[in-house]
């Protein structure tokens, strides 16, 4: 892109002033190799909303790949992070389906509309993630105790993490081992959550969990 051009879009964007401007902004410093900038802006980007929260801190973990893309290894934190929002209904759902696919093969099903339980808590249907896996919650929407199912029975210990929608975990349970557990959820306040299944080696699944106390 042609100075010129790069600086004629520069001042339309930062007159225009909108959010979609700002991202827009962002990914022309990105365009441009220009990941100090890029990174600066970021910093100075609006966090008020959720979603301007979780597109700041997928685009830093992606500017981090950028500027370190032979030994740039995704952290723990830094991969629920993505999983938390490649699994909502989020506009930056796609930016973090996108890293995940590129850094670990991570493959997802294409969007579909969501149903009515999603949008009505105290709908008694089961909500299924739109992304494949091998975890099963029900009841769902449920109220203090949910029960969860896995494909395969594990040998080992199994930690089922519940993440809020913000990608914070609010609630952790240990097993030796099996296939399928009760978790009891009293005084989890109502909401959507994200359940993750794990073993020491392992995510075994992730899916949606609505709660209605």
């Amino acid at each position: 892109m042609a100075t010129g051009n790069v600086d004629t879009s520069q001042i339309i964007l930062n007159e225009e002033g909108t959010y979609q401007a700002k991202q827009q902004l962002y990914g022309l410093k990105v365009q441009l190799n220009d990941y100090a900038g890029a990174q600066a802006f970021l910093n100075a980007f609006p966090t008020t909303t959720q979603d301007e929260q979780w597109f700041k801190s997928v685009q830093e973990i992606n500017l981090a790949r950028l500027q370190n893309p032979v030994n740039f290894t995704l952290s723990a934190v830094q991969d629920s992070l993505l999983q938390v929002v490649a699994l909502s209904q989020s506009p930056e759902r796609g930016y973090a389906r996108s890293l995940l696919s590129f850094l670990k093969g991570q493959l997802f099903e294409r969007d579909i509309e969501l149903p009515d339980a999603f949008q009505n808590p105290g709908a008694p249907q089961f909500i299924k993630s739109p992304v494949a896996n091998h975890v099963v919650a029900q009841p769902n929407p449920t109220t203090n105790l949910v029960q969860v199912a896995i494909q395969e029975f594990e040998e080992e210990a199994v930690d089922i993490i519940l993440f809020d929608f913000g990608g914070k975990p609010v609630r952790q349970f240990s097993f030796s081992g099996g296939n399928r557990f009760s978790l009891p959820l009293e005084d989890l306040p109502s909401g959507i959550y994200f359940l993750q299944a794990a073993n020491s080696t392992r995510i075994i699944g992730r899916t949606k969990l609505v709660v209605s106390q």
